[in-house]
């Protein structure tokens, strides 16, 4: 039996993503302001409580807010993310599964 390559082309042509860089790591979370934002796949609000517990236990960063997406599917407006992230040193988003 042979082996047989199907080339599948998207009728919509190619993709149109971004290439983007990774933000900088934090070199330590001490004085850190963190926000937690739920992606919406079942069971992040389980994983994300979990890490919020831990983060808290630490007493030497804060914790300036949390945000649930509507569902897997949705994206905040723009706006919404800005506004979020702008008291935030970095954000920690969880997924579930």
């Amino acid at each position: 039996m042979s082996e047989q390559l199907w080339d599948l082309r998207s009728p919509r042509g190619g993709r149109a993503t971004k290439q983007r860089e990774n933000a900088p790591r934090l070199h330590e979370l001490r004085g850190t302001r963190i926000g937690i934002m739920d992606d919406g796949f079942p069971n992040a609000a389980v994983v994300l409580d979990r890490i919020r517990e831990r983060l808290s236990a630490r007493g030497d960063l804060s914790l300036t807010g949390y945000r649930r997406h509507r569902s897997v599917g949705y994206f905040d407006p723009k706006e919404l993310l800005e506004d979020f992230v702008k008291d935030c040193d970095a954000v920690i988003v969880g997924v579930g599964a």
